[in-house]
C-alpha cells in the first residue's frame, strides 16, 4: 500500500471541507493540509497514484480530480508521485484536469529498475512533481 504525508513546521489550521463519504472508496492514497497565510489560507493537498500499468489509476484520477474541485485553485498546491513520465500525455491531461501548472524539475519517479544482482526495485532519479497555480502579473 503507498503512502503520502505532507511534513511542515508549521501546525495545519483546518480541513476546508468534509470528503463526501461516496468518494473515499475511489480515492487514491493522499493527504491534505491547510495553513494561515498573508491573504488567506492556502491547502496542500499530496497524492500517490497507483502505476499506469494498474486498472485502477484511472479512476483514481477521476475521483482525485473530484477531490480536488473543493478546493479554491488560486490557493492550493498539489504535490505526490503522479507515477507517470513529465513528458507523457496522460501528466499533460491531468494538468489541464487541475488546472494547476506544474512546477517540478521534469524527472520522472517511474518505472523502478531492479537493482543488479538484487532482485529488488530501485528508484529511479526521481523528484515528486508539484502543481500550482500560474503566476499572475500584478499578482501579490
Amino acid at each position: 500500500m503507498a503512502r503520502t504525508s505532507i511534513f511542515s513546521r508549521e501546525t495545519p489550521t483546518f480541513a476546508p471541507f468534509v470528503v463526501p463519504m461516496g468518494l473515499w472508496p475511489r480515492l487514491p492514497t493522499f493527504a491534505r493540509a491547510s495553513f494561515p497565510a498573508e491573504g488567506g489560507a492556502f491547502s496542500v493537498v499530496s497524492v500517490h497514484l497507483d502505476r499506469p500499468t494498474e486498472p485502477g489509476q484511472v479512476s483514481q484520477i477521476a475521483a482525485f480530480n473530484e477531490l480536488l474541485a473543493h478546493y479554491t485553485p488560486d490557493r492550493l498546491i498539489v504535490a505526490g508521485d503522479f507515477n507517470l513520465t513529465p513528458w507523457s500525455f496522460a501528466l499533460r491531461r491531468l494538468d489541464a484536469q487541475f488546472g494547476l501548472e506544474r512546477r517540478d524539475r521534469a524527472l520522472f519517479s517511474w518505472p523502478a529498475r531492479l537493482s543488479p544482482g538484487r532482485g529488488r526495485p530501485r528508484r529511479s532519479p526521481s523528484c515528486p512533481s508539484i502543481t500550482s497555480t500560474p503566476e499572475r502579473p500584478g499578482a501579490p
